[in-house]
């Protein structure tokens, strides 16, 4: 991989994106999700994260 980043490690290469989408994911799970049960908890999750990216 740093090879192929012009041997300058991973400098270019963050996790930012991906820990706020955690936040954000963890946010939508406790508060804005069905607590039916794990597949509808889920469904509403990945349907907000779906929404949340097309904006």
């Amino acid at each position: 991989m740093i090879e192929e980043n012009g041997n300058r490690g991973l400098h270019n290469f963050t996790e930012s994106g991906l820990e706020a989408n955690n936040k954000f994911l963890r946010q939508y799970r406790i508060n804005k999700a069905r607590k039916t049960n794990q597949y509808d908890n889920l469904s509403d999750c990945i349907n907000r994260l779906w929404d949340k990216s097309i904006q």
